[in-house]
């Protein structure tokens, strides 16, 4: 059953992770096909899920802006220029949740989420200059488990290139989740440690290899 629904799709980290921490989960979401039902769009609170596609629509607005090699005059003029941030934002709210009432509570969170973009700008200015390698990149490599071939892979929010070479694989969070040090990598693939660690461990081991795999056949 497994083989035939992946046959077209792409097992992901978040999958690997799902099926650590109870097979049961895994088995109805990915092989019965049975979803979490959505928050409507006339609630006034926002979910983690919502909040974090309505963040990653506005950064990738912002970036789609600038140009592939993005300097640290660019992000600083970026951050001196609020309008500009703010109306990826409500874009991104507009996509989102096109009939979302501009209640009190939508407010606080259209406001939380221009702060945390500007944090990101702010920390990618530190880095700055790099080059925009892509944005929503979706990465697959093939993979054999079991005799049974396989694909797996994602979507990285965006793949960078510093000024030494070094590629990035950035992908934004917004979860409120701490995240806790492991004691070894073999800590991210033992199903009796999945409970006390995050998913952007095996998430972060799986895209970086993909892309290093890319980028030593090219």
């Amino acid at each position: 059953i497994l083989r035939q629904q992946f046959a077209d799709n792409i097992l992901t980290p978040t999958a690997i992770n799902r099926y650590m921490r109870c097979p049961l989960q895994f088995y109805y979401r990915y092989v019965a096909g049975i979803k979490e039902p959505d928050q409507p769009d006339d609630e006034l609170e926002l979910d983690n899920r919502v909040f974090g596609n309505i963040f990653h629509h506005a950064a990738d607005t912002i970036y789609h802006q600038l140009p592939k090699t993005v300097t640290r005059q660019m992000l600083q003029q970026l951050l001196k220029d609020k309008i500009q941030i703010e109306r990826a934002v409500d874009e991104a709210f507009r996509q989102e949740l096109p009939n979302v009432p501009t209640s009190g509570l939508y407010i606080i969170n259209r406001e939380v989420i221009i702060r945390y973009l500007r944090q990101l700008l702010e920390i990618d200015q530190r880095l700055a200059p790099f080059t925009i390698l892509g944005l929503e990149c979706d990465v697959v490599r093939p993979l054999t488990i079991f005799g049974q071939q396989f694909r797996i892979g994602g979507r990285i929010d965006r793949l960078d290139q510093t000024q030494d070479g070094t590629i990035r694989v950035v992908d934004y969070k917004t979860g409120s989740r701490q995240l806790k040090p492991l004691p070894d990598v073999e800590s991210i693939f033992d199903p009796s440690q999945v409970h006390n660690h995050s998913d952007y461990y095996l998430q972060t081991f799986v895209y970086a290899d993909i892309v290093s795999r890319q980028q030593h056949d090219s």
